[in-house]
């Protein structure tokens, strides 16, 4: 579980001087009992003693191009670097032992927010749980900013009509269309995650809701979402809570989902029921329906849609 993260080495207490700006550092811990072998040994790059301070002890891994990441023992002043971005790590245990692991780019659009208040809206890279580097397009407009964008749709420039490997990875172009892939998502949501969509119909009117909890379970990426919108603007049919607990499944994907019909593609379909209800990945130019009940007028044509993380 990442707690923090620093634009300066080691910027934990109060009147600590930065020594540098150029790397980012984040600061681990793990959840359950505290792990003995921080680095193997093989991994060491090195074990210095009376190391005065986490600061320094982080300035000598930054000036080292094989150290990925350090521990500080606090009590004895021992630094250790590790060729490896290790994890788990506890941050701090009962001996009093930190661990911080190196990265050269920001964890997500509402960090480089905080970091830069007037970024604007547009394509950034970040450190993925601190391992793996992402293209993303944040929003740094609407609902105060620092949105990360998993699904952005507006012309029907990009096929939809995909298998489940390519949602889990992601596909489109993150300049336009695109699905950010769900396994990246998750990555993104293990902490507390807010959830925004907006979505435009062809009368022009707009749909937002925000939910105050968001995240993806296990490898079927069940959803698990706020039981009601904190915010509602414009929506005068169901709500994106109807998915909460629903996998992500499409056209007969198993035995309990039968969605047979080839424009609605991967979605959280809510109660195992393969219908157009709110479903923002259906072919484009398809109608959606609004409300769960059969009548004409409950079906609109969806022009764009965007749905987006941002941490709590």
């Amino acid at each position: 579980m990442v707690l923090m993260l620093f634009t300066s080495i080691f910027v934990i207490e109060p009147g600590m001087v930065s020594t540098s700006t150029a790397i980012n550092w984040v600061k681990l811990q793990a959840e359950g009992q505290f792990v003995e072998d921080i680095c193997p040994a093989e991994d060491i790059r090195f074990v210095k003693d009376t190391v005065a301070a986490t600061v320094t002890c982080g300035k000598i891994c930054n000036e080292d191009k094989e150290c990925k990441a350090v521990t500080y023992q606090v009590d004895d002043h021992k630094c250790t670097g590790c060729r490896e971005f290790l994890k788990p790590f506890p941050s701090v245990n009962s001996a009093g032992l930190l661990k911080f692991a190196k990265r050269e780019h920001l964890f997500d659009c509402k960090e480089i927010l905080e970091r830069d208040r007037f970024a604007k809206t547009g394509v950034y890279t970040i450190a993925l749980g601190g391992t793996e580097t992402s293209q993303v397009y944040c929003d740094m407009q609407n609902g105060i900013g620092g949105w990360t964008v998993f699904q952005h749709r507006f012309d029907g420039s990009v096929n939809f009509q995909r298998n489940f490997s390519a949602y889990e990875n992601g596909f489109g172009d993150i300049n336009g269309e695109f699905w950010l892939g769900l396994k990246f998502v998750q990555i993104l949501t293990e902490m507390p995650s807010e959830f925004r969509y907006e979505i435009t119909f062809d009368s022009g009117t707009p749909w937002i809701e925000e939910f105050k909890r968001f995240k993806l379970i296990g490898a079927r990426y069940v959803l698990s979402i706020a039981e009601e919108a904190h915010l509602r603007s414009g929506n005068n049919g169901e709500s994106f809570a109807i998915f909460n607990e629903s996998p992500f499944v499409a056209l007969g994907e198993d035995s309990t989902t039968s969605c047979l019909s080839g424009d609605q593609m991967w979605w959280w379909y809510a109660n195992q029921k393969c219908d157009y209800v709110l479903n923002l990945n259906i072919l484009y130019g398809t109608k959606t329906e609004v409300w769960r009940a059969a009548e004409p007028d409950n079906y609109r044509l969806l022009k764009s849609s965007k749905m987006m993380i941002r941490r709590k």
